[in-house]
């Protein structure tokens, strides 16, 4: 091929091709297929088939709690205040945003046949939650649709919001999971306050099972300076995790500046609506929606399709081949099937090794905590007992209260990146026992509830008024007002001078004397509530710190003991299944023997027979 020769293009496949292969990868599963599993693989095969010619692309879009899901919704479909956004899990049930020319609300309640039409505007009653209880509004509705003229959604595009899936939210989690089996494509969302949570990987893990393409989103760019290190680190944690996403686009985005340009666009304010829109970020991710998914939804739905039949049918091929082995009786079977066996037996060794293992990791998870805990309580004492022997007036002490407010938080942010720091040690240990194995428990405190508001300063009340605060204030000055007329009138020869001068001289010594006595006051006040606050820090925290000792100790036992479990049955199930190849490889081996003979006797019978006639027909052999 010469330099101005060209590859030809290359033709996607039909979807009759596709729903072929995987209808014939489906049938391969039911005949030959795991009996634990062939039902449920297969039908989920011809699922995805079902769906190649389904009409608008789904979209589902995820992320833990407090992410900014619906806010991203609202921005790209241009109605800023479509979806609840401002309470900590604003959706409670899954909503799918389409397209219609006029906005419509459908409610899909329990045990109703049909659907409730809602006003846009009553969204919020059917599918948030309480801000003040955390319980649904309404608890009988199933899901809700959402139907209005957004040029996006009309390019054939549905998107889907659903609860977070913080692992704290198991049944909201359950939701955004079962969305997962109707979508084509994936947006995932997470905040630039923070990088991935375990959690948030460990549920990217199990969507490449059947979500080929996703997006991710860094929201709220606007609120950290430091979001590209975010975003790099996220990028590595997806590579590690989550490898079948590593090549998959991020979009950095604020919502509230695409919230800002429609705003200003509808006052007319044109330049200020693109410079705004320009810095949301919603622009290109909007754009990548409409040309990568909206126009291509079939080819997703295709795409997904072989996405889960593929796998199988590797699984389908592998096991023929290892059967192929055992009839040919290849000599290293024998050695595989006792190295599982001796893998095996390892695993029955080990319980007691990092149960051991853990419980000298978890004493240690729990020191570290208390030393981070007893430094940082220390260290704000030092500052502030710094802070208010510096201070050369009474109000430079009114920022105590602010500034211990930030260095309790700063105290919970330490001591969780702490928690994360001497997890990954007790993890890392337990590994070097029983070998690699992914542990999604993650270690996160909770902010005392008195901690989290702190107690107002009080001040010290000071009778500043009335005659005989007067005389306390200004006796001690009077002596020195006195010397000051005293000398005054030596050196002039009026009166006025002399008791302006001395009055002068009593008012400066008895002001200097009220902001010391201020200053005094406020230094004992602002000490009483500094150690007020060190001790509510150090009375409160132990308690989650135990509190988070324990729970961690008891999610890395769990997580494994079901582990190894399942590496037992999976170790158990090989074996079983290598033994089962080979008796039947020698049992098969021993009939192709036992019919082998059959036909050596029957041809040594009719040698026999053959030899006997011959020996009468020889005349030599006669007598007489």
């Amino acid at each position: 091929m010469t330099s101005q020769e060209t590859t030809d293009p290359v033709v996607p496949p039909s979807p009759d091709e596709v729903t072929d292969v995987c209808e014939s990868i489906a049938a391969a599963v039911m005949t030959y297929g795991d009996p634990r599993t062939k039902d449920q693989a297969a039908a989920a095969i011809r699922d995805e088939v079902n769906r190649i010619s389904a009409g608008a692309a789904e979209v589902v879009v995820v992320g833990e709690k407090k992410a900014g899901k619906s806010s991203l919704i609202n921005a790209l479909v241009e109605w800023p205040e479509l979806l609840p956004v401002d309470v900590d899990v604003a959706t409670n049930v899954h909503i799918t945003v389409h397209y219609a020319d006029q906005p419509v609300g459908l409610a899909y309640l329990e045990g109703v046949a049909d659907p409730v039409s809602i006003g846009i505007e009553e969204i919020r009653a059917f599918a948030a939650l309480d801000p003040q209880t955390g319980q649904p509004v309404r608890d009988d509705v199933r899901y809700v649709t959402v139907g209005v003229p957004s040029p996006l959604l009309k390019s054939g595009l549905a998107l889907i919001d659903t609860p977070g899936v913080d692992g704290l939210l198991a049944g909201h989690a359950y939701i955004t999971r079962a969305m997962l089996r109707r979508s084509d494509a994936l947006i995932f969302v997470t905040s630039a306050l923070g990088e991935l949570t375990k959690s948030a990987l460990s549920f990217l893990s199990e969507a490449t099972t059947r979500i080929a393409t996703v997006f991710f989103v860094l929201s709220q760019v606007d609120l950290h300076v430091g979001w590209e290190r975010v975003l790099e680190r996220n990028r590595k944690l997806v590579a590690e995790y989550a490898p079948a996403y590593s090549s998959a686009p991020w979009f950095p985005v604020t919502s509230r500046a695409e919230s800002e340009a429609i705003a200003a666009s509808k006052r007319g304010d044109e330049d200020l609506a693109r410079s705004r829109r320009e810095l949301s970020g919603c622009g290109p991710l909007r754009t990548a929606l409409g040309s990568q998914i909206a126009e291509h939804g079939q080819d997703l739905r295709m795409r997904n399709a072989l996405h889960l039949a593929r796998p199988e049918a590797d699984a389908l091929a592998a096991n023929w081949q290892l059967r192929i082995r055992m009839l040919s009786l290849d000599p290293s079977l024998a050695a595989d099937l006792a190295d599982r066996q001796h893998r095996l037996k390892q695993l029955e060794n080990t319980d007691a090794q990092w149960r051991t293992e853990l419980a000298i990791g978890m004493r240690e998870f729990d020191r570290q905590l208390r030393d981070c805990l007893r430094r940082s309580a220390d260290d704000i004492q030092a500052m502030a007992e710094t802070k208010i022997a510096l201070a050369a007036k009474a109000k430079e002490l009114s920022q105590i209260p602010e500034d211990m407010e930030e260095a309790v938080t700063g105290v919970y942010l330490d001591l969780n990146l702490t928690a994360t720091e001497a997890l990954t040690q007790v993890i890392t240990a337990i590994q070097d026992r029983i070998g690699e194995v992914d542990l999604q428990t993650s270690a996160s405190l909770v902010m005392p509830s008195r901690l989290s508001q702190l107690p107002a300063f009080v001040r010290s009340a000071h009778d500043a008024k009335g005659f005989i605060a007067t005389v306390e204030r200004t006796a001690p000055a009077l002596g020195l007002g006195m010397l000051v007329g005293s000398v005054l009138a030596v050196v002039s020869s009026g009166i006025l001078l002399p008791v302006v001068g001395g009055v002068g001289a009593m008012a400066l010594l008895s002001e200097r004397r009220k902001s010391r006595e201020a200053l005094v006051r406020g230094r004992t006040d602002a000490n009483r509530y500094v150690n007020r606050i060190l001790r509510q820090l150090r009375g409160e925290f132990p308690a989650q710190i135990s509190a988070a000792t324990t729970a961690v100790g008891n999610r890395l036992r769990d997580e494994i003991s079901t582990h190894l479990d399942q590496q037992r049955r999976d170790l158990e199930a090989e074996i079983d299944t290598q033994q089962s190849f080979l008796q039947a490889a020698t049992d098969q081996l021993n009939r192709d023997q036992a019919q082998a003979q059959h036909e050596l006797d029957g041809f040594n019978g009719l040698r026999d027979l053959a030899v006997g006639l011959e020996s009468r027909l020889d005349p030599f052999s006669k007598k007489g």
